[in-house]
């Protein structure tokens, strides 16, 4: 068994645990999208290798097999992981492309019900007040009192 293949599998662990000193250390913007972009590529590396072990169990099933046209002892013999290792994985794998796809079904369902509820609001120029927790009000400037934006040679918002 070629302990290089699990090497993917266990680097999102040690990026988990540098991502808090990270981030405190960085600038905001460019520990976000280091974050991001480090978590996109070690998702995608860890499906992949869950995606190649759940493939080494499919390999020997016997109709796989005979539509492949492979051999039993020819991937026996170059195989890097076992049934055992293997059929978790693919386990693993349907779960984790699973909750994927209910995630992405949810947060699209929650845009869509947002944009809906935006259309009915009152047009541009009037202020909307909605009932929340939060207050989402921009902070004026001290200079000229502009909200979120600044007029030209007031202030650097």
């Amino acid at each position: 068994m070629h302990l290089a293949v699990y090497l993917p599998l266990l680097m999102p662990l040690l990026a988990a645990a540098a991502a808090g000193s990270l981030a405190s250390r960085l600038p905001p913007v460019v520990a976000t999208w280091l974050l991001v972009l480090s978590a996109i590529a070690l998702a995608l590396a860890s499906s992949a290798v869950l995606g190649m072990l759940a493939l080494t169990a499919l390999v020997r099933v016997p109709l796989v097999e005979s539509l492949a046209g492979m051999s039993r002892s020819v991937i026996s013999q170059h195989d890097p992981a076992a049934v055992p290792v293997a059929i978790p994985a693919g386990a693993l794998l349907v779960a984790a492309v699973t909750m994927a796809c209910r995630t992405s079904w949810r947060r699209t369902r929650a845009l869509i019900a947002a944009g809906r509820q935006a259309r009915r609001l009152p047009g541009a120029g009037q202020v909307v007040v909605t009932d929340d927790e939060t207050a989402d009000a921009p902070t004026p400037c001290p200079v000229c009192r502009a909200g979120s934006w600044s007029p030209p040679g007031c202030c650097a918002l």
